[in-house]
């Protein structure tokens, strides 16, 4: 176990019990955890404002030499606040991992009376990445809403559209299938 000093703005008091937050918090996690759930603590962080990027960096730089910085480094590089939830940032995570470029976060593509916000743009690519949980389908008709979202999607702005799975995020075959699918629509894209 490693022991750091902390200040007294790294506390907040939730339900009368003292605990560390904010950027300190964030830089912890990264010592502790899986860097791909590290990505998501980071994100929600960040998407919460109980932190900002430089706070992170000024973490970042107190922690200097400390074990484990150099992934938190690369954590806190890697955070957006659009990361939206743990799936995508995960996934995100892998995908900066196998190499892909990053990807700007929830953008929204519009035309034609309708927008769509989409969970990753390659613009390089001319490509979405959509992170697909299981819970965006439970209601019904959501399944074909979202055939015609990307139908619109493609035929609209000419887009290649890269879906996958929990499932295949969580092993390295999985997560190899997904990169194969993305280089291949980049490769469409050429």
């Amino acid at each position: 176990m490693h022991v750091t000093d902390y200040d007294d703005e790294d506390v907040v008091v939730v339900d009368g019990v003292p605990v560390l937050a904010g950027a300190r918090m964030v830089v912890d996690c990264c010592a502790v955890l899986p860097p791909d759930s590290a990505l998501a603590v980071a994100d929600a962080a960040l998407r919460r404002r109980l932190t900002t990027p430089d706070a992170l960096e000024h973490e970042l730089e107190r922690r200097h030499g400390q074990p484990g910085i150099t992934v938190a480094a690369l954590v806190v590089d890697r955070a957006d606040a659009g990361g939206t939830n743990w799936f995508e940032s995960m996934s995100r995570w892998w995908l900066l991992e196998a190499g892909l470029p990053r990807p700007a976060l929830q953008v929204p593509f519009r035309g034609e009376g309708r927008r769509a916000e989409v969970d990753m743009w390659f613009p390089q690519h001319h490509t979405v990445g959509e992170a697909d949980g299981a819970g965006k389908y439970d209601e019904p008709g959501s399944l074909f809403a979202e055939k015609v979202r990307e139908d619109w999607l493609r035929d609209a702005h000419r887009v290649e559209v890269v879906r996958w799975t929990p499932v295949e995020m969580r092993s390295p075959r999985g997560r190899t299938a997904v990169v194969v699918r993305f280089n291949r629509a980049f490769d469409r894209r050429c």
